[in-house]
């Protein structure tokens, strides 16, 4: 499931078809509660998620991604492409017209795989309370988040709404978007992967080291 459906908190919005989901789901199977951590679940778990994940795209809450893969991407590369596309369950689409998810060539510096990327230590804030933020590590899934608490004062920069292309138009990523989406079996953050010359620009992230020199050091991560 994508995580930015559980950061959706509006009124009929992502976060509340998942618990409502999850609420019919335990009710028509007479659980007293919905425990994950039980192996002999297994199975009934994911069955939940899939009616969960068809809730989210019948309420609109979700679209699960059709991707056109660029002419411009190798043949190696394309394959390595389209087999992630089968295993995420997504479609590929015939034009760029009919894609939510236009797919180009990585930079020309990648390495092939993530082992740069992950060892990234950049983030953006997607979430404050008070004196707490909610730190997202660029080129990680949505669900590797992280609470940063206890602070001094409130973060100074406030929280910039989440760029997003105009109805109707696609995303305009790089390949690693897939192949990362299917490395971690969770659907990536867009954000991270617009191309430099797109007409979508990220939201502005920060290194660690300058966290806590604007922060003076404060405050815990939990």
């Amino acid at each position: 499931l994508p995580a930015k459906c559980f950061m959706d908190f509006k009124p009929a919005g992502g976060l509340c078809h998942i618990f409502l989901a999850c609420l019919k789901f335990r009710h028509e199977h007479n659980w007293k509660k919905i425990d994950l951590s039980s192996s002999s679940r297994l199975e009934k778990h994911i069955e939940m998620l899939g009616c969960v994940e068809r809730d989210l795209i019948s309420s609109k809450c979700w679209e699960k991604p059709v991707v056109f893969i660029s002419p411009s991407i190798e043949k190696a590369l394309t394959s390595r492409l389209m087999e992630a596309v089968e295993r995420m369950g997504a479609t590929v689409a015939s034009s760029p017209v009919e894609a939510t998810h236009v797919i180009h060539p990585p930079p020309s510096n990648w390495p092939g795989n993530s082992s740069e990327d992950s060892q990234h230590q950049r983030f953006r804030v997607i979430f404050q309370e008070g004196r707490g933020v909610l730190l997202h590590w660029l080129y990680s899934p949505g669900t590797y988040t992280t609470w940063f608490t206890g602070l001094q004062m409130e973060w100074p920069y406030g929280v910039e709404s989440p760029p997003h292309p105009e109805s109707g138009r696609p995303w305009d990523v790089d390949a690693r978007w897939l192949l990362y989406s299917e490395e971690y079996n969770e659907w990536m953050v867009e954000e991270d992967f617009l191309l430099p010359a797109g007409g979508l620009r990220p939201r502005a992230s920060y290194t660690r080291k300058y966290y806590h020199t604007i922060m003076c050091g404060s405050g815990s991560i939990g």
